[in-house]
């Protein structure tokens, strides 16, 4: 069952990757989207920062902003989450 869902995430982010290199970048956007919600953290964290630089390419920059501090307030794997 692991295998199935890490094989399922691998190919939602490719398809992403290959939506982005076709200029489709709404449905890469969405194919991200769905492949974090579908993500343990590692795998998570990535992709997030993945769709934040596609964003930051298509200058929509609060959406950027907002994908990379999900990334910053997320405990990755193996670190402490960060406090104030």
């Amino acid at each position: 069952m692991l295998l199935r869902s890490l094989l399922c995430l691998l190919a939602l982010a490719q398809c992403a990757r290959a939506l982005v290199t076709s200029h489709d970048y709404q449905r890469a956007i969405d194919y991200f989207m769905k492949a974090i919600a579908n993500a343990r953290s590692g795998n998570q964290y990535a992709l997030q920062l993945e769709l934040a630089h596609l964003l930051v390419r298509l200058r929509q920059w609060q959406q950027a902003v907002a994908s990379i501090n999900k990334c910053l307030e997320r405990p990755r794997d193996g670190m402490p989450a960060t406090e104030n």
